[in-house]
């Protein structure tokens, strides 16, 4: 409501609402701004960012560009010209003489090549201490090792091999050719 009244009423000294109760601006831009004010908003303010009133309106790059000047006056004459050209010539020719000798292979081998793999070096395997069947053999791990005193395993049927491959979960009983069902594996050696 106060604001409404303040918008309704006239100030004595400020004519337009831009410049709302700032009589010192106003009387700054008062020289500047004698047209009426449908003339400037038609054909815009010129005097607002230049006090010439006639100049036309122009951008940095045509101000500020200058056409190169080009000498149509030769600064070289044409001996000087064609000795120029022979030296040149003459120096690309030393230059592929001199690089055009053999090409040396660059070496291409790593610091591991040559540091560990040797031509020299025979890869023997060691012989075996006693016989290996690894099919048949059970590994020696860290859990047939505990078996007895590992908790929660069920009871192992045979010593020698307490944890058996088995992958009669995988193959369904219908697939079975000339191999023992699962229900006929449990008859172990050694299970005593």
């Amino acid at each position: 409501m106060f604001q409404e009244q303040k918008q309704k009423q006239t100030l004595p000294n400020s004519d337009s609402k831009c410049l709302m109760e700032n009589w010192v601006e106003e009387r700054l831009t008062s020289g500047v701004d004698d047209r009426a004010k449908r003339d400037i908003l038609k054909h815009g303010n010129k005097g607002i960012l230049s006090l010439d009133r006639f100049q036309e309106s122009d951008t940095v790059t045509h101000t500020d560009y200058k056409r190169h000047e080009v000498k149509s006056q030769c600064t070289q004459g044409a001996r000087s010209r064609l000795q120029e050209q022979e030296l040149l010539k003459q120096f690309e020719r030393e230059a592929e003489e001199e690089f055009s000798g053999e090409a040396v292979e660059p070496v291409t081998a790593s610091v591991t090549k040559t540091d560990f793999f040797s031509l020299e070096f025979v890869s023997k395997p060691p012989a075996p201490t006693r016989n290996h069947n690894y099919e048949i053999d059970q590994p020696i791990t860290f859990w047939t090792e505990h078996r007895d005193r590992a908790t929660g395993l069920t009871q192992v049927k045979a010593r020698d091999t307490p944890f058996r491959r088995n992958d009669a979960f995988s193959q369904p009983i219908g697939e079975y050719w000339n191999e023992p069902k699962p229900h006929e594996l449990d008859k172990y050696p050694m299970s005593g």
